[in-house]
């Protein structure tokens, strides 16, 4: 899943911004520079409680980089990201 799916399967940027207690502009910027892992946990458990169930580490993991590929010289941190 790419950032903005993930945006749009808790129903628009509004409505995550109010979840999460993010600006609705910077959940705006996760749609091109992924969403920060310190909101991963937050939104795995508001995924489970509102029944999404494709929402949860693994696919926000995927998400980080689904918008934005590796660099060519990507650090092993960078990967391991």
């Amino acid at each position: 899943m790419t950032g903005s799916e993930i945006i749009q399967a808790f129903g628009g940027r509004q409505r995550l911004a109010a979840l999460t207690g993010a600006s609705p502009a910077a959940v705006g910027m996760w749609r091109r520079i992924g969403i920060p892992a310190k909101y991963w946990p937050e939104l795995v458990d508001h995924a489970a409680k509102l029944g999404i169930s494709n929402i949860n580490f693994a696919s926000l993991r995927a998400s980080k980089y689904a918008t934005r590929p590796l660099p060519v010289h990507a650090t092993r941190k960078q990967i391991a990201a």
